[in-house]
């Protein structure tokens, strides 16, 4: 079972998805709607969860500020997936077994590429 919390800008229905095939994922747009990213990225680092985004900025807080990282960070760049198609190709991508531990990740509608993330 993989922990994964759903950041706001992302559908609660990816946390569903994840959730009905026995991870344990959170969406903060349930769980805890407006918290300020940073708030977001202490919960990742606290309840070992791998975030899912689509905001930029948690990039910035890690290998800019220096701020603790979670396990993974996957960000989505879906420029071409049309908006009713996003959460079914975020949840299945979660899905896909690989390793994601250690690396933050930016997933386009046409590759993957990662870079180790800052150690903990």
């Amino acid at each position: 079972m993989t922990r994964f919390i759903i950041d706001e800008n992302m559908s609660p229905a990816i946390a569903v998805m994840l959730r009905e095939v026995g991870h344990d994922a959170i969406a903060v747009a349930q769980y805890a709607p407006r918290t300020p990213d940073r708030d977001i990225l202490a919960l990742a680092v606290q309840d070992n969860r791998i975030l899912a985004t689509f905001d930029t900025d948690f990039g910035d807080l890690i290998y800019r500020w220096g701020l603790p990282a979670p396990p993974a960070v996957i960000l989505f760049r879906l420029v071409s997936t049309p908006e009713s198609e996003k959460p079914q190709f975020v949840a299945r991508l979660l899905l896909e077994e690989r390793d994601w531990i250690g690396c933050f990740w930016v997933v386009t509608d046409t590759a993957i590429r990662n870079r180790p993330l800052p150690a903990r």
